[in-house]
């Protein structure tokens, strides 16, 4: 146990900060994809998960979080299927299984710490600051928040590579068996985890060396043949339903390989360009330099790992080398991906550092004053290494409590701040910022109404491009400054679906990217006619209440340009009268809107969102259920103080509608949205019925 002792306050620091900010809100895989499945189970009393664009190892976990719903009280009447489908959809079951994938994923830190000792005979100076980079890292940490695959891979590729190792130390097979194990588990997480395969083949070619070709290849089948079988009992849907996995498979294969939205890169150089501007400018510190000193000594410390044992250095870096070439071949980069080759930069960057110190007290071996010089200048780079990892553990907790601040004013005084300080630039503030800042701070004086005459804009994400879609991802600096809890990185993901953020976009970026801001930009084409309505709205708000979980939903989008939802007449007599508006622009989850700005002030968006995308933030505890407004509406817990998001659906339609405003009571926002939605859902029915009609 003293052996891992100095692991505890990294692992402590990763998983408190993680905990701590554990209620971040919406992430868009969670319920559909993670829960979504496990409820599938459940409610078919079977094993097979029937989504199979992941394996199935998370299904399992998921499942296993779910026991000790089995012993909880259940309600009159309520059959144990019921019972547990209903402990699937709450808050308290989602909060569970985020706590046990960050502690599962944390124990990467453990396998690093450990595999660094046994690579260089006990050092644990060394294994810890190892560990210490990768658990400092705030693109590891808020990754690990989520109930995703990519640190389960990343966990279990550590400790399949440690293992991996160990067996090449003591020649022992049972330590290959163990890594054949792990490896099958973890391709048991996402499918490109079957690369884990390759460490474990080249630790079982070494240590036979010297033995006959047919003693290297009996081994390597059994290898094999443990692999397939672990990896069977972890997806069994690869024997019972293989044409359903084949078929997730072909359509990641496709959707990978030609892009998705901002994420969409070339294959080939492009892709590994941007791969490697993120590992060495973003991964390891949210301080560039920081960022660049430790990968620059990753570099050195891998290079030095090939120099001194190249067999030893090919079976620890084998798997981040091809997993990372496999994925430049692909036309999507979401980096989420890559987060399985963390902790071996850490290591190369631990491993650097250690080689660096080695050289300076080296030079302190030589007599006088050159040695004298040398102490001083060990001293000088142990302290700023403790000095780069201090920063990053205090990023950490200050992310951290951003996150618990995320329902506060406090964003919007900070970007106030932010323009203020710099009154030297002009900054035009978008409808729904000039809003906020107004309710926390006077105007800054630097502040114009004219986007010709700005220097930057300050926005909210959401009232940026025309979709989600359109915000460029993987671009560390795509902003100049954002504002918003900093669960998640806005640079990276820029099409965030969880809580909006203000971002700050210089006039240089926003003509690069084509930038819109919604209730500003002019409109580039024409409102289309507004849809003719067959018989009256009053039907949509007199539509029978039906509990949300029995309705049917698709992520199908229909193309209806929202401004026609919404007819400038129609939305006068709820909203008041216009400054402008319906005019396009913005979003909301996966869908479009359009944007309405009263003359008091008043801005409200009306989205056309899927009737999937509708459960998403429904089952917040701050969300509450609302009558009038089709067949199930609620409002969504409020970002910003007189902020009102009602969610409304009929059958087959879904929107959004976001009102804010000065001085109004939310009652008042919330008869507002109802109003809308009634007239949108009505239109958008209406468009839906005469496009069957056609």
């Amino acid at each position: 146990m003293l052996r891992i002792a100095p692991i505890v306050l990294p692992f402590l620091l990763l998983v408190g900060t993680g905990l701590r900010g554990l209620d971040f809100g919406l992430h868009w895989d969670e319920r559909p994809w993670q829960i979504g499945p496990t409820k599938h189970m459940v409610e078919s009393v079977t094993l097979l998960p029937g989504y199979y664009t992941y394996p199935s190892f998370d299904y399992w976990l998921n499942l296993a979080v779910l026991l000790p719903d089995v012993a909880t009280p259940r309600e009159p009447g309520e059959h144990l299927g019921a019972h547990l489908v209903r402990a699937l959809d709450s808050q308290a079951y989602l909060f569970r299984l985020r706590a046990v994938y960050l502690t599962i994923t944390s124990l990467t830190l453990v396998w690093v710490y450990l595999l660094v000792r046994q690579q260089r005979g006990g050092r644990w100076g060394e294994a810890l600051f190892a560990a210490c980079v990768l658990g400092g890292s705030w693109e590891v940490a808020y990754h690990l928040r989520w109930v995703a695959s990519d640190g389960m891979l990343m966990q279990f590729a550590t400790l399949t590579v440690l293992f991996a190792l160990r067996a090449l130390h003591t020649r022992r097979q049972s330590w290959l068996i163990a890594a054949t194990t792990t490896a099958a588990v973890g391709s048991g997480t996402k499918y490109p985890g079957g690369l884990l395969l390759l460490p474990v083949a080249l630790a079982a070619i070494s240590c036979l060396e010297g033995g006959s070709p047919r003693a290297k290849s009996t081994l390597l089948v059994k290898l094999a043949a443990l692999f397939a079988a672990v990896s069977l009992a972890v997806t069994p849907a690869l024997v019972f339903e293989p044409h359903k996995v084949a078929q997730a498979m072909l359509y990641e294969m496709h959707h990978y390989a030609t892009g998705h939205g901002g994420h969409t890169v070339h294959r080939g150089l492009e892709h590994t360009g941007r791969m490697l501007a993120y590992f060495s400018t973003v991964l390891l510190s949210s301080n560039i330099v920081i960022a660049m000193l430790f990968f620059g000594l990753a570099i050195l410390g891998v290079g030095h790992e090939f120099a001194r044992d190249g067999r030893k250095a090919a079976v620890l870096f084998v798997f981040p080398c091809a997993y990372l070439l496999y994925f430049s071949t692909q036309g999507t980069m979401v980096v989420r991906n890559v987060l399985a080759v963390a902790p071996f930069v850490a290591l190369g960057a631990a491993r650097g550092a250690a080689v660096v110190a080695g050289v300076l007290a080296a030079r302190g071996e030589s007599p006088g004053g050159r040695r004298a010089r040398a102490n001083y200048a060990s001293a000088a780079w142990l302290l700023l290494l403790v000095g780069a990892v201090s920063f990053n553990a205090a990023w950490l907790i200050s992310s951290a409590e951003s996150i618990v601040a995320r329902h506060t004013a406090r964003f919007a005084r900070e970007a106030a701040e932010y323009v203020r300080m710099r009154p030297g630039s002009r900054y035009l503030l978008s409808p729904r910022v000039t809003l906020d800042v107004s309710r926390v701070a006077p105007s800054p004086p630097n502040v114009t109404t004219t986007a010709a005459d700005a220097d930057a804009f300050v926005l909210y994400a959401r009232e940026g491009m025309r979709r989600w879609h359109d915000w460029p991802a993987n671009r560390r600096d795509l902003t100049s400054a954002w504002f918003g809890p900093r669960e998640v990185n806005f640079d990276i993901y820029p099409n965030w679906w969880g809580d909006d953020r203000i971002v700050v976009i210089d006039k240089r970026r926003a003509r690069e990217i084509g930038l819109r801001i919604a209730g500003i930009s002019e409109d580039a084409t024409p409102a289309e006619e507004p849809v003719s309505l067959e018989s009256g709205i009053e039907s949509v708000a007199r539509y029978p209440q039906i509990p949300a979980d029995a309705l049917p939903s698709t992520w199908t989008l229909p193309a209806v340009d929202p401004r026609s939802l919404v007819p400038r007449a129609v939305a006068r007599a709820v909203v008041g009268p216009l400054a402008r508006g319906p005019s396009s622009g913005g979003w909301d989850l996966d869908g479009v809107s359009c944007t309405l700005r009263g003359e008091d002030g008043t801005v409200v968006s009306v989205t056309v969102i899927s009737t999937g995308a509708f459960d998403l933030e429904r089952r917040e505890p701050s969300s509450i259920a609302v009558s009038g407004a089709g067949v199930s509406a609620y409002v969504a817990s409020p970002a910003r103080r007189g902020d009102v998001r009602l969610f409304a659906r009929t059958m087959e339609s879904a929107v959004i509608v976001h009102a804010t405003g000065r001085t109004r009571p939310e009652e008042f926002r919330i008869d507002q949205a109802t109003k809308l939605a009634v007239i949108a859902l009505a239109r958008l029915d209406a468009a839906r019925a005469a496009t069957k009609a056609r």
